[in-house]
């Protein structure tokens, strides 16, 4: 069972999900194409930004160790609607910025994931 997203880690907005399709493209020699859905339905894309003090940052990247970047998927509930979604890290290393005393800002994508 997929682990909880920790609650004291809050994204701040603005942010809005973003639905992202899977499609394949096979281009021919003679300008021709075929495209296949490889996903029956779009997924969420949810840009996130984390305004976190060093402690919550802490939380924040042992999480991340724990899931080992994108390789494990979690649940997330989304501020801006209130639904839990299976989502995993968009990418493999975090973006984080000091931007004064025991202040962190991160910047990250979850992906919304099959169950």
């Amino acid at each position: 069972m997929a682990e909880n997203f920790p609650a004291g880690v809050i994204a701040r907005y603005p942010y809005t999900p973003q639905p992202k399709f899977k499609t394949a493209v096979n281009e021919f020699g003679d300008g021709a194409e075929e495209r296949v859905a490889l996903w029956t339905a779009s997924r969420k894309e949810f840009p996130v930004t984390f305004l976190l003090t060093d402690s919550q940052y802490e939380t924040l990247l042992d999480f991340f160790e724990a899931r080992s970047g994108r390789l494990e998927a979690f649940n997330w509930t989304c501020p801006a609607d209130e639904k839990t979604y299976l989502v995993r890290f968009a990418e493999d290393t975090l973006n984080a910025e000091r931007y004064g005393h025991n202040r962190i800002r991160v910047s990250t994508k979850f992906v919304e994931v099959d169950a």
